[in-house]
Parts: structure tokens; C-alpha cells; sequence
């Protein structure tokens, strides 16, 4: 839900032998449509929307996977306005084994960084869950991994924040003698501290350009 009460869904739409995703935002009721996108993968295969999160000024943010240019399969993160009509930001991410890899979950922290979970391949082993966190122009804060004892699939599957570093995670992890167990975990990841304006600096505003001034 967005501060409105708006509702933002979104899922994978079937277009063929491929699929895309499709978001779309609904008022309270959910009888009026308030805006929709689509995301195709850039090679030829499907693009995945597993989770939505909605920001306090109403922007959307979208994680899932995508059949990649580079690896296998790889994560992709959109952000967008309120409208869903302009992609504000995007970014991907392949693991370092380049093969599988996928984002799962997304949660916002109180400074409004968004800390997205899920899974990637790594070198010598199956799977690893992954967390990754980034800033509201999806410019990445901090990167943590989890490699089980088995070393076979284990992912990330949820993810919440509480504050601005604390980060909980829910997932799976494969162990000897049985197929998967259910893991969680806890991180404290970076924060981000926007830099203040140096003491003595004015700005001016004109059309075109600005103008900065130290005393």
C-alpha cells in the first residue's frame, strides 16, 4: 500500500513462450486501475516479479529476475514514480558463479534505503542466499552473503528492516541428511549519511544554472 491506501500489485504476465512482469495500481476498493508497467527481460526468456515495496513519497520499487545479456539468470531492481509511467532508476546484479541468481524480497529501512534478499550462485558451491542494500537511487550500500555448511541450495526468502541498519532474513538452507532446513537470520548493515552543506556556502538559483558563493 502506498500513504493513500492505495494497492500496488504485480506478478508475472504470460506473453507467449516468454513471460514479462506486469505491475499494476489499484485505488482501496479495487475497482479503479491507477497505473500499470511491464519489464521484458533484454535477452530472450522470461522477467520475473517476485516483490513490490512502496516508499513514503509513493515511488514503487520491483525485484525479480531476468534472463541476462551476461550469466544465466540475474537479478533486476526498477524503481518507479507513483504514476508507474517513468522508470526512475534500475539496476541488475549476477553472482559470482554467473549463473542462476534471484531477488526475492525487498523491504525499506527508516532513511528510506531499501534492502533487497534473495539468491545467487557462487564459485565451487550451489547456491548462497544474498542480501544487498542500496539508496533510493538504487547506488549500492553494503553487500552480505551466507554460504551454509552443506554448501548446496541455500536461499534468502524474506526480508524486514527495523530502523536504519538492523536487517531481519528468512530463507532456507540445505543440511546433511535432509533436504532444507528453515534458517534466519540477523544483519547490521551500512548506513547512509547524505552529506551536510559545508558551513559558509550559498547557492543561487537562475534560469539554466546556479551560482555558489563561499564566505
Amino acid at each position: 500500500r502506498d500513504s493513500a491506501g492505495n494497492i500496488v500489485a504485480g506478478g508475472l504476465e504470460n506473453i507467449g513462450p516468454a513471460g514479462r512482469w506486469r505491475i499494476r495500481k489499484y485505488d482501496q476498493s479495487l475497482s479503479l486501475l491507477l497505473g500499470t508497467t511491464s519489464y521484458e527481460s533484454p535477452a530472450a526468456g522470461p522477467a520475473n516479479l517476485y516483490a513490490v515495496a512502496v516508499d513514503a513519497s509513493g515511488n514503487v520499487y520491483a525485484v525479480g529476475d531476468e534472463v541476462g545479456t551476461a550469466g544465466a539468470v540475474n537479478w533486476r531492481i526498477i524503481k518507479y514514480d507513483a504514476s508507474l509511467r517513468i522508470p526512475l532508476a534500475s539496476v541488475d546484479y549476477t553472482g559470482p558463479g554467473v549463473l542462476n541468481d534471484s531477488a526475492r524480497s525487498v523491504s525499506l529501512d527508516a532513511q528510506g534505503n531499501i534492502v533487497v534478499a534473495g539468491y545467487d550462485t557462487q564459485p565451487g558451491i550451489n547456491y548462497g542466499w544474498r542480501v544487498r542494500k542500496y539508496d533510493n537511487a538504487l547506488n549500492l550500500l553494503d553487500d552480505q552473503a551466507h554460504d551454509g555448511i552443506f554448501g548446496g541450495f541455500d536461499a534468502a526468502n524474506g526480508v524486514a528492516c527495523a530502523g536504519s541498519s538492523s536487517v531481519f532474513m528468512g530463507g532456507e538452507e540445505q543440511v546433511r541428511g535432509d533436504y532444507a532446513d528453515f534458517a534466519v537470520a540477523r544483519y547490521d548493515l551500512a548506513t547512509f549519511n547524505p552529506p551536510s552543506t559545508p558551513s559558509g556556502l550559498t547557492v543561487f538559483g537562475y534560469v539554466g544554472s546556479i551560482g555558489l558563493q563561499w564566505t
